[in-house]
């Protein structure tokens, strides 16, 4: 009998190169499979490291693999592993029985299997996918809507003007009009990639300009939305489901499960047998599933008044600090939005620091970045760094990207810390600042 997993290399299974340790032990966003009990977790819109509390259910749960795996052949344990976690998942999103969910190693693996899906449906086709930049849904997107031998162009539609300033969801949605007709016209099979939310927190296109499309080209345009952020309720989700289109989740950044878990929601029946899972991406979405139960335990109202009272605070720092420079989000908007829930408040503050010299590159934020999440005293984990291209001779201006997490809102109620919570965010800020102005 093989030697059973460990439970950090478990932690780090997978194919995707972004979980491959350096020589300090950090993976690609400098989060370790180890716990670090001074981090404060403000980046779950990019990656999370795992906590105390998340490392102790790691050991249950590896423990109880370990224990199944001497009675059981290790791919058993794979299917029994993969029919809990999607059962779990269907359970706590309310998802119909005929919704197919694949587990994937990542949001672009997800991405890459509803492309297969829809392919398959017309190999012969040529393919055309519109999306909106990928700076704001995942710089490995486009790369993943590539399958091996089929002929696909990517057209990417702005949703920030040069400034970082939003383009409103009129015009948007009229580019977006305009490149549907425009790839259907030259016969292309079309591809419309919604993001619902996006890494700085937009919702583009709309979903009423993407069905009425969708009504006009029954046939030629299919739609896919990218959901791996998971900052939305499970009623929206399905909301999203009842209309037929597949939906990319993860469980890795609101959830806060340490990386990579996705998943591929497809409203409607497969006739295909479901794909069992490496353990190391099943244990991981167990983590995520157990915050995302433990969210949906908590009374909606108490949710809501927290993200908007975080929101508040954060965004008045924010904007009245000369220090920073906030990047400009536009108000949630969706066909369905549930009254007093936590999914109607912002969840994700994007924002870049001043100097004597400008705002700060995307080089200097991303040294900052690694400064403060490295640092020995005080380590503070933020979204990676995102490159906002202002005017092309001039170099990218770097956006942080402090965040709300499912855990995090579970800590605010539960424990009654909400206060504490929002001005750990606020003190981070502040040092924030103090490290770009030394």
């Amino acid at each position: 009998m093989s030697r059973f997993p460990s439970l950090k290399s478990l932690l780090i299974q997978g194919n995707d190169q972004r979980l491959t340790l350096d020589e300090q032990g950090n993976n690609a966003y400098f989060c370790q499979p180890k716990v670090n009990p001074k981090l404060l977790r403000l980046g779950s819109s990019t990656a999370s490291s795992i906590s105390a509390e998340q490392w102790q259910l790691a050991k249950n749960i590896h423990a109880s693999m370990k224990q199944a795996s001497q009675h059981t052949e290790m791919h058993d344990v794979q299917y029994q592993q993969t029919d809990m976690v999607v059962q779990g998942l269907r359970d706590a999103c309310h998802l119909p029985q005929n919704t197919h969910i694949q587990l994937a190693d990542s949001g672009t693996d997800a991405h890459r299997l509803a492309m297969q899906y829809f392919y398959n449906k017309k190999p012969k086709a040529a393919w055309h996918v519109i999306m909106v930049d990928a700076s704001e849904t995942g710089r490995g997107v486009p790369q993943a809507l590539q399958l091996e031998g089929m002929s696909i162009r990517c057209e990417h539609i702005p949703i920030r003007q040069a400034s970082g300033e939003p383009l409103s969801p009129h015009i948007i949605d009229n580019s977006i009009k305009h490149a549907v007709k425009s790839g259907i016209q030259q016969g292309w099979e079309v591809v419309l990639l919604l993001v619902d939310v996006s890494k700085t927190g937009c919702i583009a296109p709309s979903l009423d300009i993407a069905l009425q499309l969708r009504q006009q080209h029954p046939k030629q345009l299919h739609l896919l939305l990218d959901a791996c952020q998971f900052r939305l309720g499970y009623e929206t989700l399905n909301h999203y489901l009842q209309h037929g289109i597949p939906i990319a989740i993860t469980g890795s950044k609101f959830l806060a499960a340490p990386s990579f878990c996705a998943a591929l929601l497809m409203p409607h029946h497969v006739q295909k047998m479901q794909t069992p899972q490496a353990l190391g991406v099943l244990l991981r979405w167990q983590l995520a599933l157990h915050h995302l139960q433990a969210l949906n335990q908590l009374p909606a109202h108490a949710c809501a008044t927290f993200t908007k009272n975080f929101a508040t605070q954060i965004n008045h720092v924010l904007q009245h600090h000369d220090a920073f420079f906030r990047l400009p989000t536009p108000v949630i908007q969706r066909q369905n939005q549930p009254e007093k829930h936590w999914q109607n408040h912002p969840t994700i503050f994007p924002f870049s620091l001043k100097t004597k010299q400008g705002l700060v590159s995307h080089q200097q934020a991303l040294s900052l970045f690694k400064h403060l999440q490295c640092d020995v005293d005080n380590p503070i984990q933020l979204g990676r760094p995102m490159p906002l291209h202002a005017h092309p001779s001039t170099e990218s201006i770097g956006i942080f990207r402090l965040c709300v997490s499912a855990p995090m809102m579970v800590d605010a109620i539960q424990h009654k810390q909400q206060q504490a919570i929002i001005q750990q965010a606020i003190d981070s800020l502040q040092h924030c600042c103090s490290l770009s102005l030394s």
